[in-house]
């Protein structure tokens, strides 16, 4: 009997020795030491609209988000210093569902920067303190063409990644450009990805133009105003308006003559009617 109870007390030992070694404990972050406002889904409407110049990091609890609040707390201690009125706010989105819903935070690293209470840019740069400093002073720069998420990651391209709050802005300051509205377990828009991220490097080298990508799985207003039923749907827009959609086929040489001038048939639809005619 006494060797049963000291082998089970060895289990117990062992058993939170393991619990307590799997423990991560939350890291401690001097967010005042470093003129950062520690809000909540309660305040942020009141302190976004109040702010003229307000920089949020909306977050969930990962090693990356904890990694990259050091480098978000480092640059809002420098501005402080340089005398910036841009303020820097966080808000943990851990537990907190419905702001999480209302701003349409899908990523655990999610950095919008506000301007008189509404939202401006999305920080969509490597995630690095010098990047985050570049983005805070000019937060309307030109949006970088960066890996995509998901297969779009694994293919050579000239695709800009296009998310809500930056779209309207893109299509403004590109006016000629093919937005491809997708859905990440779309089939067929996995079939037409490398035929379209190889058109966007031919029309980006002769340039023709830009081609852009949307997840309407992550943010579906864009893709309801657009009235996109089905996937994938690319729509050009000249000078931000919606001008003409692509209908022919998923080829590289049909996308890329196309663009060369939308207000025609492409190759293949060309090749249509005429077979349609004989």
């Amino acid at each position: 009997m006494t060797t049963n109870r000291y082998c089970i007390l060895l289990i117990v030992v062992a058993l939170a020795l393991l619990s307590t070694s799997q423990t991560v404990s939350a890291k401690v972050f001097d967010y005042e030491e470093n003129n950062v406002i520690v809000t909540n889904g309660k305040s942020i409407d009141s302190l976004i609209k109040s702010t003229k110049d307000v920089v949020v990091y909306f977050y969930t609890k990962t090693k990356e988000s904890e990694k990259f609040m050091n480098s978000f707390l480092k640059i809002s201690s420098q501005f402080n210093d340089d005398g910036s009125s841009v303020r820097f706010v966080v808000i943990d989105l851990e537990k907190d569902f419905a702001t999480r819903s209302k701003y349409e935070i899908q990523d655990p690293i999610t950095i919008v920067y506000y301007k008189n209470g509404q939202a401006l840019s999305d920080f969509i740069l490597p995630k690095s303190a010098g990047s985050l400093k570049s983005f805070v002073e000019n937060p309307l720069a030109p949006i970088p063409v960066i890996p995509g998420p998901g297969s779009w990651n694994k293919i050579d391209s000239q695709v800009y990644h296009l998310t809500k709050r930056n779209f309207t802005q893109f299509i403004q300051t590109h006016p000629k450009t093919l937005v491809m509205f997708y859905s990440p377990g779309c089939g067929h828009c996995e079939r037409m990805k490398p035929a379209y991220a190889e058109a966007s490097i031919t029309v980006q080298k002769e340039h023709l133009g830009d081609f852009a990508a949307y997840d309407c799985n992550s943010e579906m207003s864009i893709c309801e105003k657009y009235k996109i039923k089905g996937f994938p749907t690319a729509i050009y827009f000249h000078n931000a308006k919606e001008s003409a959609q692509y209908t022919g086929d998923r080829t590289v040489d049909d996308m890329v003559e196309w663009f060369r001038n939308p207000s025609i048939p492409s190759p293949s639809q060309k090749k249509k009617q005429v077979d349609r005619e004989l």
